[in-house]
């Protein structure tokens, strides 16, 4: 008799604490902000906090920076490393704050998302942006949350889910490209962490219905266009995407739909037109690329890199001693400097220098 008391009474409590665990789960799906963070450095500002009430920081996805010059390889960042370029992670915190929390614990995460420690909100504008020396060539965005703390933020194991879910996306994409079955917006695109990041913020149910609203496009379109097509659209992107980057570092001045650094738009353009558009767009940029003339000649990108590096130092010693060096010559912002010198010849570049130098020396 005493047994059967004490084993439903453990079955009482065991309902209790489970009835607990899921209300916590529920709270767990608030968060308070979120927002996208544009990696072309404009910083985004969160809302809806409260002072004194504590607060923790998630952010996730990555970003592009353009190609590292020693192999060519795409640099991708997310808010703590660089994991591309170098067939490693690498450190490289890009993602910052104004409150200045740290999201980066020295731990490389492959799913790219990343957690701040508590910290009490006591007013003022919490900012987000990345930073980069150059933002030229930089594209995508990373996506940031702001949750209070106890809410957990996403759940347990729903990482596994969503990394299925991006892939199953992206495949039905590269279905609906090379079918030409014309899906177009969110829905469909190449883009892993914009789905990732979708599917965090939603429920198993949404996710089946995107899933399945692809597959039912797909079913209805049928075969699509004829084998080859995706090899040479390929090449396509790739080329306009080369020639870009010439009209970039040559400063040619082109603009428009024609010069970007968007392979999926150049890509998608390609699949809708014939030989004989492909062939124009490609002239039509090379003769643009010849009539600009050779750009900088090899080698001066080192020797401004190096002379805007020394010219920064230089002003932080300015700053630091309080010699009272001001105007375009002193400064702490590299591509100031750097483009500067991308204009100059080799004898301005010193006598800047050297002047600088000078004004120091007598300041001692």
């Amino acid at each position: 008799m005493l047994g059967r008391i004490w084993g439903s009474l453990f079955a009482t409590v065991l309902y209790v604490l489970a009835s607990i665990a899921g209300l916590e789960s529920a709270v767990a799906q608030q968060q308070v902000w979120a927002g996208n963070v544009s990696s072309l450095g404009r910083s985004i500002q969160a809302f809806n906090l409260r002072p004194r009430l504590r607060y923790y920081i998630v952010v996730s996805r990555n970003v592009y920076f353009g190609r590292w010059s020693v192999n060519g390889r795409s640099l991708l960042n997310d808010a703590c490393y660089e994991y591309n370029a170098k067939g490693r992670p690498d450190s490289l915190p890009v993602f910052k704050n104004s409150f200045n929390i740290p999201v980066c614990d020295g731990r490389y995460r492959s799913s790219h998302v990343y957690r701040s420690a508590p910290f009490v909100y006591s007013g003022g504008a919490l900012r987000f942006w990345i930073f980069d020396t150059d933002y030229r060539d930089n594209s995508g965005s990373m996506y940031v949350q702001v949750f209070r703390v106890g809410s957990g933020g996403p759940r347990p194991g729903v990482n596994a889910a969503c990394n299925s879910y991006a892939r199953t996306a992206i495949s039905q994409h590269r279905d609906n490209l090379r079918r030409r079955c014309g899906g177009t917006g969110n829905r469909w695109q190449l883009n892993y962490q914009n789905h990732y990041g979708w599917c965090l913020r939603v429920g198993p149910g949404a996710r089946r219905s995107e899933t399945n609203a692809r597959a039912n496009r797909l079913r209805r379109c049928g075969t699509g266009p004829r084998p080859g097509v995706n090899a040479i659209c390929n090449s396509y992107a790739r080329s306009a995407i080369s020639q870009h980057r010439d009209n970039l570092r040559r400063r040619c001045g082109g603009r428009g739909n024609r010069w970007q650094l968007n392979y999926q738009n150049h890509y998608g353009w390609c699949l809708r037109v014939g030989p004989g558009a492909r062939r124009s767009e490609t002239n039509a940029r090379a003769n643009r690329l010849r009539r600009c003339g050779a750009g900088p000649r090899p080698g001066v990108n080192a020797i401004c890199n190096s002379y805007a590096r020394t010219a920064i130092s230089q002003q932080r010693t300015n700053l630091r001693r309080r010699c009272g060096g001001r105007g375009a010559r002193w400064q702490l912002n590299y591509q100031n400097h750097y483009r500067w010198c991308l204009r100059v010849g080799a004898s301005n570049r010193r006598y800047e220098t050297t002047q600088r130098s000078n004004f120091l020396r007598r300041c001692r």
